[in-house]
């Protein structure tokens, strides 16, 4: 009896199983329609798994450390329905090993198919079924999702049209008993993945717990009948952006005095991010910033005037204004001026975290 090791991964290394040729099946030629052609769009019912195709082809485009803004379409034609979704949303792209980039696990185009039918969407798996009943029948493996640390595997037989000499059978069986690895628990339907087990025309279901969400599952499945499929459990997360307002340190604020002296000066500073906040993934929202200069004291002909951001880092700002002193009367020449520039800017950071 042999024993097949599905193969699971929780880090940024993506889980990789290899299909022999035998094993291709009426379930490939079917992701073919979920996969090329021309696109319009209609109604998305379920895009839990559309942020991380989105990422994932942003990533292999874009293999350095910078800040970018993404606008991308995940287009699929489904059965002649053409299906897409759009979307921008800042992404970062780096290589660095920062605690969100190194969890994710990026999908490959051969398991966009897989990730798409693993949503539920229902039109998806509708188009998805009606073409496997048209087409040559055989195998099919899927996953469900019902939470971040539960799916289900559902396995069943197709029997094609009569007289294939494959598929034309109103049964199969598994030729390997299916393992699962570590980190992933059969709650019910053990008996799916045995090989004493008949996969007829109905559906047998695998409920699975997983022990975390960024768990993920390759299953590769070979029949008596020489046809097979494979499944692709993608990681249970999505992209979120939060927001907040950041608190600087009086170390960030611009600060001249000026006492007898007629003329003007450009004071410059900068504000950098402190190591805490860019470790937790923090960085300073370029569209918030901005700054302000105001006379703390001085005479009534003193000014503090022309505040400017010269640069907006995602880490650092760079800010100016200029400080005039006046001898026009006593109050002037006798009083010192002191200007005090102060920066705004709100904090944003985008990770991938558990669905809901």
């Amino acid at each position: 009896m042999k024993w097949i090791i599905a193969i699971a991964s929780a880090g940024i290394a993506a889980a990789v199983w290899a299909m022999p040729a035998a094993a291709q099946s009426g379930s490939d030629t079917c992701s073919d329609i979920l996969r090329n052609g021309t696109l319009q769009t209609t109604q998305i019912q379920d895009n839990r798994y559309f942020q991380q195709i989105r990422a994932s082809r942003e990533q292999r485009t874009r293999r350095r450390t910078e800040d970018v803004e993404t606008s991308a379409d995940v287009g699929i034609p489904i059965e002649g329905v053409p299906f897409n979704a759009s979307g921008t949303g800042n992404y970062r792209t780096t290589n660095a090993s920062t605690s969100d980039t190194s969890r994710f696990d990026w999908i490959s185009e051969d398991r966009e198919f897989s990730a798409l039918l693993s949503s539920g969407d229902p039109t998806i798996v509708s188009a998805w079924s009606r073409c496997m009943d048209n087409g040559p029948g055989g195998l099919t493996a899927r996953f469900v999702v019902h939470s971040a640390k539960e799916a289900l595997l559902l396995i069943s037989w197709r029997p094609g049209r009569v007289g294939n000499p494959t598929t034309g059978f109103p049964d199969a069986h598994l030729r390997d008993n299916i393992v699962l690895p570590a980190g992933v628990t059969v709650m019910s339907g053990q008996h799916c993945l045995l090989a004493s087990n008949r996969i007829t025309e109905g559906t047998c279901e695998v409920n699975l717990q997983l022990d975390s969400a960024t768990r993920t599952l390759a299953v590769s499945l070979n029949t008596d009948r020489g046809v097979g499929a494979h499944a692709y459990l993608p990681q249970r997360l999505r992209h979120a952006v939060s927001s907040r307002p950041h608190i600087f340190s009086a170390s960030d604020n611009a600060y001249r005095s000026l006492f007898r002296e007629q003329h003007t000066v450009t004071v410059t500073h900068t504000a950098q991010l402190s190591e805490a906040l860019t470790n937790e993934g923090w960085r300073f929202d370029p569209e918030s910033i901005g700054f302000d200069v105001r006379k703390t004291s001085g005479g009534p002909h003193h000014r503090c005037h022309s505040p400017l951001v010269t640069d907006k880092q995602a880490y650092q700002i760079t800010y100016q204004y200029r400080a005039r002193t006046s001898f026009e009367d006593r109050d002037d020449r006798n009083t010192r001026l002191k200007c005090l520039g102060t920066p705004t800017a709100r904090l944003v950071r985008d990770r991938w975290i558990a669905m809901d």
